[in-house]
C-alpha cells in the first residue's frame, strides 16, 4: 500500500505578526527570492522529524516538507538563493539541494575520528563561488567539539583544513576572509583566515590572525606587551 500522507501542519501561534510553530527546529535560513524560510527539524519532533520544512513568511503557512536524513542541523543558502546546503548529523553528510526542484546536486561524507563521526557545525556559502562552501566541522563523539574548518566544492573536499576548530564562521564583506570564533576551548578568541588556493585546492598563500584577551597582562611578562599586543 502507498505510504500514509504526512500529518497536517500544526497551526502557528501568531502574536504581533510573529508566527510561532510547534516544531523542534535546529537551524533556520531565509530565502529572499521566494520569501520563505527553511528550517531543519529535529529527529525527535512529533510532526516532521528529520526534514527541512519551508515556511511562507507572508502567509505563515508550511508550504513544503523535504525528508533529508537522520538529524538535519546546519543550513546555508547561497547568495543567489539557488541552492540550499544541509548538514545531516547522524549520517555525517553534507548535501546540496537545488531550490528550483529540490533535486540533490551532490553529497559529501565527513571522516571518522576514532570511530566517531565528524559533522557540519556551521556552513557558509563562499561568495562568488556558487558550488563551494566553508564548513566548521564538529566531532560528534566529544560533545560536538570543533575540529577544524574546511572547504568543499562540487562535493569534493579541498586540501586545506585548519587545525583550529571554530564553532561559528562568517565571511567578511570582501568575500576573501573567513572569520571564526571558538568558545568551546575556553580561548574566547576570534580567528581571521585569508588563503589562496590553486585549482587542486592546495594552499598558495595563508594568513591567520587571532584576536583575543592578552595572556601576558597582569603577569611578570606584562612589559612584553607593545601597542596593546602581546609579543610573539
Amino acid at each position: 500500500p502507498p505510504p500514509p500522507p504526512p500529518p497536517p501542519p500544526p497551526p502557528p501561534t501568531v502574536v504581533d505578526g510573529i508566527a510561532r510553530f510547534d516544531l523542534l527546529v535546529n537551524d533556520v535560513v531565509y530565502d529572499p527570492v521566494r520569501e520563505v524560510g527553511y528550517a531543519s527539524v529535529d529527529q525527535s519532533d512529533g510532526t516532521y522529524p528529520n526534514s527541512v520544512v519551508t515556511v511562507d513568511v507572508i502567509t505563515h503557512e508550511i508550504v513544503g516538507v523535504k525528508h533529508v536524513g537522520h538529524q538535519p542541523r546546519a543550513l546555508a543558502i547561497d547568495a543567489d538563493a539557488a541552492a540550499l546546503y544541509v548538514g545531516v548529523d547522524w549520517e555525517g553528510r553534507l548535501d546540496k539541494y537545488s531550490l528550483a526542484d529540490w533535486s540533490k546536486q551532490w553529497s559529501y561524507t565527513f571522516d571518522l575520528i576514532f570511530g566517531d563521526q565528524l559533522t557540519a557545525g556551521e556552513i557558509e556559502a563562499v561568495p562568488g563561488q556558487p558550488d563551494a562552501v566553508a564548513v566548521s566541522r564538529l566531532w560528534a563523539g566529544v560533545g560536538f567539539s570543533p575540529r577544524g574548518v574546511m572547504a568543499i566544492e562540487g562535493g569534493v573536499a579541498r586540501a586545506a583544513v585548519t587545525t583550529i576548530g571554530s564553532e561559528s564562521i562568517e565571511f567578511g564583506a570582501d568575500g576573501t576572509t573567513l572569520y571564526g570564533s571558538d568558545l568551546g576551548t575556553g580561548e574566547f578568541y576570534v580567528h581571521s583566515i585569508a588563503a589562496g588556493l590553486d585549482k587542486r585546492g592546495k594552499p598558495l598563500a595563508w594568513q591567520h590572525r587571532i584576536v583575543g584577551q592578552s595572556i601576558l597582562a597582569g603577569t611578570a611578562f606584562g612589559a612584553m606587551i607593545k601597542d596593546g599586543i602581546d609579543f610573539t
